[in-house]
């Protein structure tokens, strides 16, 4: 795809290259509130891999031959609804404000009309008001709150239930990844089961009865904790924090974070077993189609 607009030329990622995607993505975010430093093949690896994004939907804009911004796009079921997803949205600084980022946008939508999806979706740090306020004219509306948590080995908090022995107090085993199924609560993109499916240091431990699933965990090996889940028939059993004290013993994890949508059963867990919540938060957007 090759587009000329008010002089700046845009062209879909495959036409535009990995180096250009990568260097319109550095050059706006030199000044973003969360310092950019990531090497290029792990942003490529990353933003093409398991965050989910598709060369053939992301666009780069350039001024002569110099990348000045890009959109990343990538398509999934999301909630049930067939979604496109904006994986990131970058300007260069000095470009801001001349349509630029319109541009990027309307092409994002125009594949999304293609592609048959229900609606458009991105994530928007809360205190990005200039952002919100773009998305905003262009339709969108906040859904969603996702917070950020983290929990230290020293800080969790495993209750009265647990005891000291090495031996989880009731069976957990290993698990594959339909367990997920189970819970049809709504979660982030980065917490959903496409996105954890692409992970290769994913493991899901649960407790069971019989064939049924009382309860589960989701994690990276390395430290990210993606869900923890408990059927409502058996909440305030203990079964999830013995999941948590289970990986962290099991992976020896001196620390574990969490991002999801607000939600105060999760919150009041999360707080009880020594989760404190990070500065950052974002806001999910929608657009319908």
């Amino acid at each position: 795809m090759k587009l000329i607009q008010n002089n700046i030329l845009y062209l879909d990622g495959v036409a535009a290259g990995d180096q250009a995607i990568y260097d319109a993505f550095s050059i706006g975010f030199s000044d973003y509130q969360l310092p950019f430093n990531m090497p290029m093949t792990t942003f490529i690896d990353r933003f093409f891999g398991i965050e989910g994004n598709d060369r053939t939907l992301s666009y780069v804009a350039y001024d002569g031959e110099t990348p000045i911004a890009v959109l990343l796009g990538g398509l999934n079921t999301y909630d049930q609804l067939q979604t496109l997803r904006c994986g990131a949205l970058s300007v260069a600084p000095t470009y801001r404000g001349n349509g630029v980022s319109k541009a990027l946008m309307q092409l994002h939508e125009q594949d999304g009309i293609k592609s048959s999806a229900d609606q458009l979706m991105l994530e928007v740090l809360g205190e990005n008001q200039r952002a919100i306020h773009f998305y905003e004219k262009c339709d969108y509306h906040k859904t969603t709150i996702l917070y950020y948590y983290h929990l230290t080995k020293e800080s969790f908090r495993v209750g009265t239930r647990l005891t000291d022995s090495k031996q989880p107090v009731i069976p957990i085993a290993e698990a594959s990844i339909d367990v997920l199924m189970i819970s049809d609560a709504h979660t982030n993109w980065q917490n959903d089961i496409h996105y954890l499916a692409k992970d290769d240091a994913l493991k899901i431990y649960v407790v069971a009865e019989g064939d049924t699933i009382l309860s589960f965990i989701a994690i990276n090996t390395k430290g990210k904790l993606y869900r923890i889940y408990t059927i409502p028939t058996h909440r305030g059993r203990g079964l999830a924090t013995e999941l948590l004290a289970y990986v962290l013993k099991l992976h020896g994890l001196d620390k574990l974070t969490f991002s999801g949508p607000a939600c105060s059963q999760m919150m009041h867990f999360l707080y009880k077993r020594g989760f404190q919540k990070d500065g950052i938060y974002q806001f999910e957007m929608i657009k319908t189609l």
